[in-house]
Parts: structure tokens; C-alpha cells; sequence
């Protein structure tokens, strides 16, 4: 339920313009859920994610974890991410596809299907942390 909490904290912060709080909430949710086993955010944190990075132009890396939500270990648990986000993640999936074309795309795609619990919670934090640290340098 925690997790679940901190990825709607994420959204409205993203809603209010306020980017760094966005990322470390969207963080905070895949870290706690991964720790903790909350295998019931195990997609929709992460998913949230993959919005909020391709809304910032990590295309691969949201790529990668759109498959790994839609197809891969947490495939029976993204119904969860697909009605809560749905015009969101449809429209951060066509920019990953548009932006990267649909052979990068479906290359992204099946490399975070094939991705386990844990690789996808390091690889979501690690491009959150990547994207935390390009928009606040001095922390």
C-alpha cells in the first residue's frame, strides 16, 4: 500500500511542475516495493517510471521497462498499470516507438521482458537516478 502511495505522490508532484520530487517518489516506490516483496506494485511503480522517462527523452530505458511491465515476470500484474495510466502509457510508448523506431523499440522491448524482479527495480532506479542527477547537478 506504501508503494502504491508513493507512486500517486509521484504523479501529482509530476502534475505540479515539480520534477525532482516526482523522481524521488517514483524512486522511493520501486525501491520500497522491491524490498519489502509488494509483488502487487511490482508493475505499476515501475511503470510509472517508464513515463516519466520517456516524458524525458529515456527512451531505451523506458522502453526496456515497458516490456518487462507488459511482458515480462510482472506481465498477469500490469492490468494494474494499464487502467491506471492508460492514455499515459500509451502516449510514453508511441513517443519510445516514434523516437526510437520500431526495431530499437521492440529490441528495448524484449530485453526488459526478459528481465527478473530485481533487474527491473536496478534498472528503473538507476535511470531515475541518472535523470535526478542531470536535473538537480548539485546534489
Amino acid at each position: 500500500m506504501y508503494g502504491s502511495a508513493l507512486v500517486i505522490a509521484a504523479r501529482l508532484r509530476s502534475g505540479t511542475g515539480d520534477l525532482a520530487e516526482a523522481l524521488q517518489r517514483s524512486r522511493e516506490a520501486i525501491d520500497y516495493s522491491h524490498r519489502v516483496s509488494d509483488i502487487s506494485n511490482a508493475s505499476f511503480a515501475p511503470g510509472n517510471a517508464a513515463i516519466t522517462l520517456a516524458a524525458h527523452a529515456r527512451y531505451i530505458v523506458a522502453a526496456e521497462i515497458m516490456g518487462a511491465v507488459e511482458g515480462g515476470v510482472t506481465r498477469a500484474l500490469s492490468g494494474q498499470w494499464a487502467r491506471a495510466e492508460g492514455d499515459r502509457r500509451q502516449s510514453a510508448r508511441r513517443a519510445a516507438e516514434a523516437a526510437l523506431g520500431e526495431t530499437a523499440f521492440d529490441a528495448a522491448w524484449s530485453r526488459g521482458a526478459a528481465m527478473t524482479l530485481d533487474e527491473i527495480a536496478a534498472v528503473a532506479i538507476a535511470a531515475l537516478d541518472e535523470l535526478l542527477a542531470a536535473e538537480n547537478p548539485t546534489a
